[in-house]
């Protein structure tokens, strides 16, 4: 049998071996295309007699993600789970893209803290190296840098609602402004496109002025760092006798 790159059986770190192919759904088709067949993949099992991973002839495919077969009378799917989680926290596959993956947010998440303050309440959690790294360190949190999520507490029993910081609203209207603008000039059909930019641009939303903080800060940053931007809204706007 062909052994597998590198990944590992989460049960008792022997190496997996390729043992058939079959169209395994993973989660990126099972949320793009739910409908359709699912690709073929390689399918790896573990080897070891002694395993209860083989004896319940699970199937890993090279990401990581696992595939449960037909188990022995007397062990329960949770026995089983719990089995192929006990010695990693995990039943991915050892060194696969979703074990350093789901390893590095369990890191994250044990080294969060929370404030609470009146009816306020902010989470810190450190920020991930990122994927200029190896794989088996892009997931895990930094030694420095960190990430903040500001919470309000709602009127209803246990609810919280996400506050999110006014320069990250500007900065994603900017953004929205400027793909639009791109949209726009790229076809200029996009009529949805192009009265979405000048909404953008002079702090509309649905015809109606658009009076909150974020929008109006950055309705003034576009209309002066991007004049010609917005008059080239403008004038494919005319063009198309578009009602703005």
């Amino acid at each position: 049998m062909e052994t597998s790159p590198n990944i590992l059986c989460p049960c008792c770190d022997t190496r997996l071996v390729y043992t058939h192919s079959d169209r395994y759904q993973d989660l990126s088709e099972h949320v793009s295309q739910p409908n359709r067949e699912p690709s073929m993949k390689a399918a790896y099992e573990c080897p070891n007699d002694d395993c209860i991973a083989k004896a319940c002839d699970v199937s890993w495919i090279e990401d990581g993600e696992f595939y449960t077969g037909k188990r022995p009378e007397g062990i329960t799917y949770a026995e089983l789970i719990n089995a192929l989680e006990e010695k990693h926290g995990v039943a991915f596959a050892v060194n696969s893209w979703y074990y350093h993956y789901e390893i590095g947010k369990k890191a994250i998440k044990n080294r969060r803290k929370e404030i609470k303050f009146w009816k306020y309440r902010v989470v810190i959690e450190p920020k991930e190296y990122g994927h200029s790294y190896p794989i088996e360190k892009q997931y895990q949190p930094r030694r420095f840098g960190w990430e903040f999520e500001w919470w309000k507490k709602g009127s209803g029993e246990g609810c919280w609602i996400h506050l999110i910081p006014i320069h990250r609203m500007i900065s994603f209207s900017i953004r929205s402004f400027n793909m639009n603008y791109r949209s726009a000039k790229y076809n200029s059909k996009n009529h949805n496109d192009i009265k979405s930019a000048y909404d953008l641009a002079f702090s509309y939303q649905f015809g109606i002025k658009d009076n909150r903080l974020y929008r109006r800060i950055a309705s003034i940053i576009i209309q002066l760092t991007m004049p010609s931007r917005v008059s080239e809204i403008m004038d494919i706007a005319q063009k198309e006798n578009i009602k703005l």
